[in-house]
């Protein structure tokens, strides 16, 4: 689809099931064949920029390798639960949303 007469915009209108008139069909006739030709101009630049993100410039991580995955240390459950409005032991409590009260 390489234009955007005004049939088919007619016809898209009424696959989206729009009630447009004749000066909205007209109007969006021009919207239309903007996004047409922007489609055409990323059709024609198909395949001039590599597929694979390790093609860039930027270094990155060689593939198939990743970092070491060590545990941390975690800050303590009384800074964690500090600016909840509410918690019981090292739980937040929150408002039941499912299935009625508490």
């Amino acid at each position: 689809m390489s234009s955007a007469d005004l049939d088919t915009v007619r016809t898209l209108a009424g696959l989206a099931r729009l009630a447009l008139s004749d000066e909205e069909l007209a109007r969006y006739q021009g919207d239309l064949a903007r996004i047409l030709a922007a489609f055409e101009t990323l059709a024609r630049h198909e395949g001039d920029t590599p597929s694979d993100p390790r093609t860039c410039s930027s270094p990155g991580p060689e593939p198939g390798r990743t970092r070491a995955d060590r545990p941390l240390p975690s800050l303590p459950p009384e800074v964690i639960l500090a600016p909840a409005p509410a918690h019981e032991e090292n739980f937040f409590l929150v408002p039941k949303t499912v299935g009625g009260e508490r």
